[in-house]
């Protein structure tokens, strides 16, 4: 997926903006600063992934996070700044 997103923007005036980080956040000392935060993240690290974007000392303006589970079900989530999450309907 971020080969395909970094694909994309290629050659445009959005690649300037538009950094993909592949491999494990969790394993970073600290999350790089950004302004919104895409992620289709496993169940078991989602809690561990949230509590350290929300620690952070900027966190995203707004995050899209998709939580996986078994069976290729799904739960999403957007959490503004604010730290409350919208769910959909």
């Amino acid at each position: 997926m971020g080969a395909e997103v970094t694909k994309r923007v290629q050659g445009t005036p959005l690649a300037k903006k538009l950094e993909v980080i592949l491999g494990d956040v969790i394993k970073m000392p600290e999350m790089p600063s950004c302004d919104a935060l895409i992620s289709n993240t496993p169940y078991q690290i989602s809690s561990p992934l949230i509590f350290k974007m929300l620690s952070m000392p900027n966190p995203p303006r707004i995050a899209v996070l998709m939580v996986r589970r078994r069976h290729r079900a799904a739960y999403h989530w957007v959490l503004r700044s604010s730290g409350s999450p919208l769910t959909p309907p």
